[in-house]
């Protein structure tokens, strides 16, 4: 990949799986920080979004995770207090 996204930071809900799995690891292998958003619990107790997180990390990329549904907006702005901290600037929102 060409690193078109390094200093970037992307928050991507339903990050944890299916198309949103995907979409992380696309802007992580592009240089992007991502914030995995994912309520989601496997039946062994693992969080989806931890998955994710783990598999970005494994490739040398950045991330963390981020549980909370995103039903209601007032949650919106949590990501970004979450991705603020951990890194510095909001890029993208999926």
């Amino acid at each position: 990949m060409s690193n078109k996204l390094t200093g970037k930071v992307a928050v991507v809900t339903g990050g944890g799986g299916g198309i949103g799995r995907g979409v992380c690891l696309a802007l992580a292998a592009e240089g992007a920080s991502v914030v995995v958003n994912d309520f989601g619990t496997a039946p062994d107790g693992t969080k989806a979004a931890d998955k994710v997180v783990n598999e970005i990390k494994k490739a040398k990329g950045s991330a963390v995770a981020n549980y909370d549904s995103v039903a209601t907006i007032d949650v919106l702005a949590f990501p970004m207090v979450i991705s603020n901290d951990d890194f510095s600037t909001i890029g993208s929102l999926a």
